[in-house]
């Protein structure tokens, strides 16, 4: 995945209590979630922050809401389930929608 955002420019991909999140983005040529549910050109972003909660060790890049509101989602935490339904957004495209500063 780390090669889809390969000399991309590094861009404000959000703002969290934090401040800014800078992060490279990219679109993926796709995205299989559980073997179930298959996405092209799926838009994603690769945080670039030295410290923080997006400077996590080993994360290549998260997916916002443009995945997630395809989906009715639960989460169970006791039983550690994610349980996806597809709703009326699934297959729409994915964008990187830029954010205004605060």
């Amino acid at each position: 995945m780390a090669k889809s955002f390969k000399g991309k420019p590094v861009v404000t991909s959000g703002y969290g209590i934090g401040g800014s999140i800078p992060a490279q983005i990219s679109k993926l040529s796709s995205l299989n979630i559980a073997k179930t549910f298959l996405f092209t050109d799926v838009a994603s972003r690769a945080p670039t922050s030295a410290g923080g909660f997006n400077a996590i060790e080993g994360l290549d890049a998260s997916l916002g809401n443009e995945v997630l509101k395809q989906f009715n989602i639960v989460f169970d935490y006791k039983n550690k389930v994610l349980y996806l339904k597809k709703n009326k957004n699934f297959g729409a495209s994915t964008e990187f929608t830029p954010v205004p500063n605060p």
